[in-house]
């Protein structure tokens, strides 16, 4: 039998239509791996996919979607940034409980701050804080070479052991439960009629990443750090600066989620305050395939699957982690499909050499 050697090649770009429909086809191809799994709990595949709809954008549950959508669209802004530059933050939810704590922690020095400047500084003491949590990987990636990937995710754990101590300890309210004090009501951004003022954040922030990645030089410099050393090397970038400021930035939209979310949405601090919604922002930029332009909506689909798992803990008594599954199984769909559509495998048979060709 003849030996067979595995060549992978690359493909010539596909046009954008083709690669919309090929992420569609992984979105419904996780669902449907998932419907075996979902019998195999005893339930209906039909109910279950029933109530991921209604779960999500039905009129009493939509604005919970909404609610998830913003932090979920943050998150997955700051992984386009880092993944766009060729480096792995994947430490967003740590980012996001130290841009929370931080707010807190300067609304409860300063609470008299007039608005609309307090609603600014939501946004700014969050944002400086989460990038300055993320600078410290930036920093020991550049200086050190550590893996920001470890580093990212093991200050995740550091933040959410900050998160217990507050709540447990020095800043634990009178009533009891492990929670913190509110945040000051001239911090927390109001509604504009039906739309939370966060949404209009969000938009904002979304068009300036775009700004950013797309128009200035700095979003240049991060494609080429993407390429490797050699190519900076060759073009006279700073390397270690570079890797500073991509670090920053991408923290600093991780650290605005928190902020927010504590601002609009739970206007005080629990150990329950990580939601992961940094994970989940991870998956979100696959799926847009790292275009801050498609951000939002992707992002929809992953803070639909979090409004759907109450619904369905409720009324089909699905366990929650059923939707940490179906994230994953969409994960693993987009980055099959990012993969067949960059490269081709080539099975090719080898064949014996004479011995003069040998010679």
């Amino acid at each position: 039998m003849s030996p067979i050697r595995i060549v992978v090649k690359r493909r010539e770009k596909l046009p954008r239509r083709l690669k919309i429909l090929y992420t569609i086809i992984a979105i419904l191809v996780s669902f449907l791996i998932a419907a075996p799994i979902v019998a195999a709990l005893g339930i209906d595949p039909i109910l279950f996919y029933k109530y991921l709809i209604v779960g999500s954008f039905a009129p009493y549950s939509f604005p919970l979607t909404i609610m998830n959508l913003i932090p979920v669209s943050l998150c997955c802004i700051s992984a386009i940034i880092s993944f766009r530059a060729g480096l792995w933050n994947i430490g967003q939810d740590g980012q996001y409980i130290i841009g929370a704590i931080f707010l807190l922690w300067i609304a409860s020095i300063i609470p008299n701050v007039p608005p609309p400047l307090s609603y600014l500084l939501v946004i700014i003491l969050g944002g400086l804080a989460g990038g300055a949590w993320c600078l410290i990987c930036g920093v020991l990636r550049a200086y050190t070479e550590a893996n920001e990937a470890v580093t990212t995710l093991m200050m995740l754990y550091v933040a959410s052991s900050i998160l217990n101590y507050l709540c447990y300890g020095p800043w634990r309210s009178s009533v009891g439960f492990p929670e913190t004090f509110p945040l000051p009501q001239n911090y927390q951004l109001p509604n504009i009629g039906p739309v939370t003022s966060a949404l209009i954040a969000l938009a904002v922030l979304t068009f300036l990443a775009w700004l950013m990645i797309e128009r200035t030089r700095l979003g240049l410099e991060m494609s080429i750090l993407a390429e490797g050393t050699r190519v900076i090397d060759y073009v006279g970038l700073r390397y270690r600066r570079l890797i500073c400021i991509v670090m920053f930035l991408s923290g600093f939209y991780a650290g605005i989620a928190g902020a927010l979310y504590l601002s609009y949405a739970a206007k005080f601090l629990e150990p329950g305050f990580i939601a992961y919604y940094g994970f989940s922002g991870i998956i979100a930029a696959w799926l847009c395939e790292l275009r801050v332009e498609y951000s939002i909506l992707s992002s929809l689909l992953l803070a639909a699957l979090y409004s759907s798992s109450y619904t369905m803990q409720a009324t089909l008594n699905i366990p929650s982690y059923m939707t940490d599954a179906l994230e994953g199984l969409l994960l693993i769909c987009i980055l099959l499909v990012h993969f067949f559509t960059r490269y081709r495998i080539e099975i090719r048979l080898i064949n014996a050499r004479s011995k003069g060709d040998r010679k």
